[in-house]
């Protein structure tokens, strides 16, 4: 027969055990992250020099991504905004993103100059402390702004840890390509406007440069370049899935 100090002593140490687990599913599980690759379908985006057209590049980066998270058993979720060359709409892609609040949404893209001397990578994040009512449309990629949306589209809450996403990425950019130039720039970016979660948007290189374009074709570059992204988010989700 159990006596009850025994007894008392098997349910502590059950409740112990649920508890312990519960812990470590739920750090398993409440990180997801959205990827998402610019243009598709018949948008092609910014055609450059080599062949290099924007939407094969931003997706095939995209796929790295989400390779890598799970050669490298990463337990949380990976989303693409698109599952091939199609076409979907901003509204889908900020869709997509919500379905996530509180995680992550990264948007890849291609940068275009007038001048073919200008390289590197550049970070995009949304400008904190805006009095404005209306914020105009911003593209990185060379494009001017062509409407206004309301700032009730932007989760205000958020910019704090955009600024964080921001802060570790450009610290692993600039650790793992110091040959390339990094900049970093905050405004009110189209792709990240009504994204209720961090977020950021990544110039990955300009296809107007030959500096770029040499880098962005060799796929071992491309590979360096994803792994350095999912490293840069595995260093931000850390506070969020170990909280």
């Amino acid at each position: 027969m159990t006596t009850q100090p025994v007894r008392r002593k098997i349910v502590t140490w059950i409740f112990c055990l649920t508890i312990t687990w519960d812990c470590l599913f739920q750090s398993a599980t409440v990180f997801a992250l959205v990827i998402d690759p610019a243009a598709g379908g018949e948008k092609n985006g910014i055609i450059g020099c080599g062949g290099l057209i924007e939407k094969e590049l931003t997706f095939d980066i995209a796929k790295r991504i989400r390779n890598i998270s799970l050669q490298d058993n990463w337990r949380q979720k990976v989303y693409l905004t698109r599952s091939g060359d199609i076409e979907v709409s901003w509204k889908d892609r900020v869709a997509l993103a919500n379905e996530h609040p509180g995680h992550a949404f990264v948007s890849i893209h291609a940068e275009l100059s007038p001048s073919p001397l200008t390289h590197g990578i550049r970070l995009y994040a949304l400008l904190p402390d805006v009095d404005m009512a209306f914020a105009p449309l911003s593209f990185a990629s060379g494009n001017h702004a062509t409407s206004l949306l309301p700032l009730e589209t932007v989760a205000l809450e958020n910019f704090a840890a955009s600024d964080r996403l921001l802060t570790e990425m450009t610290l692993r950019f600039t650790q793992d390509f110091p040959e390339v130039p990094v900049g970093t720039m905050r405004n009110m970016y189209a792709p990240l406007l009504g994204v209720r979660s961090p977020s950021l948007m990544i110039g990955v290189g300009f296809l107007s440069s030959p500096i770029d374009c040499r880098r962005l074709l060799n796929k071992k570059q491309r590979q360096k370049l994803a792994k350095a992204i999912f490293q840069g988010i595995v260093q931000f989700s850390k506070p969020l899935t170990y909280r």
